[in-house]
């Protein structure tokens, strides 16, 4: 999950706002979200590894302000609204591909909060709106927080099940901050590990953040997982990821978040 906090790039700053649930709602009824995605890019340029994206979400208000996700997405998730909102990125962003007659290759990564992840409808959901836009499975990959699943180990198992049965693909972001978080790799199947972000940044600073990087990198390797490194924003920071065979990178270094609509 690459911005839920990140705040630089959008047109309202800190602001006090005044977030109820009917308020979201009412968001969420009348299109009052808008989506922007973030380059993730192969690290070692390939014939076999295509630039895929990841789906961030803004919150619309009057006179083209934005509200920034670190300040609704708190609201959002107080009030129980996250699996509405989920579906809603995930109804946008599929009629979206389907309208602009996109093909397979290329990815969408979009983000799913603890409750989507624990809601048993959703996986039906998403093979509806698949069935429904025709849009190919395999360009969709659903990102879980790795707190969310070691907190919900028995809900995450069923969600990465079914989601992978439908032929969607599946992430585990912000991975390596809980020294356990190589056990959650006996009990789910994923497709990718995005390197917590703040191990990359200081790779360099220190260099046990650089050790974790790379047996992160070495094991997802030896099980077939590929690898997302998140935060990266340094050239120097590229090349080390490349000398350590990190799949993917993410970051401002790479590409600030932009307008899904930059991509038609």
């Amino acid at each position: 999950m690459a911005d839920n906090l990140l705040n630089t790039d959008l047109k309202v700053q800190d602001s006090e706002w005044d977030i109820s649930a009917s308020r979201v709602t009412q968001a969420i009824k009348e299109n009052k979200f808008c989506l922007f995605c973030q380059v993730i890019k192969p690290v070692k340029q390939s014939v076999n590894m295509c630039t895929h994206h990841e789906i961030l979400i803004r919150m619309s208000e009057e006179e083209d302000n934005l509200i920034p996700p670190g300040t609704f997405l708190p609201f959002v998730e107080k009030y129980k609204m996250m699996p509405l909102l989920d579906q809603w990125v995930v109804r946008y962003i599929l009629q979206w591909i389907s309208s602009h007659q996109l093909v397979s290759g290329s990815m969408f990564f979009i983000n799913v909060a603890k409750d989507t992840v624990c809601d048993p409808n959703f996986p039906n959901f998403v093979r509806d709106q698949l069935q429904e836009t025709a849009v190919s499975a395999e360009m969709i990959c659903f990102e879980i927080e790795e707190s969310d699943v070691s907190a919900n180990l028995k809900y995450a198992s069923m969600f990465v099940s079914k989601i992978r049965d439908y032929g969607c693909r599946v992430a585990l972001c912000s991975f390596g901050r809980d020294p356990s978080s190589f056990d959650l790799l006996r009990n789910l199947k994923i497709d990718y590990l995005k390197i917590d972000g703040n191990m990359v940044c200081y790779m360099f600073q220190d260099p046990i953040n650089l050790a974790k990087v790379t047996a992160i990198n070495r094991v997802a390797h030896t099980i077939g997982i590929q690898t997302v490194a998140e935060q990266v924003e340094t050239d120097d920071v590229i090349a080390r990821l490349r000398e350590i065979e990190v799949d993917f990178a993410q970051g401002f270094g790479l590409g600030r978040p932009q307008p899904i609509d930059t991509l038609a």
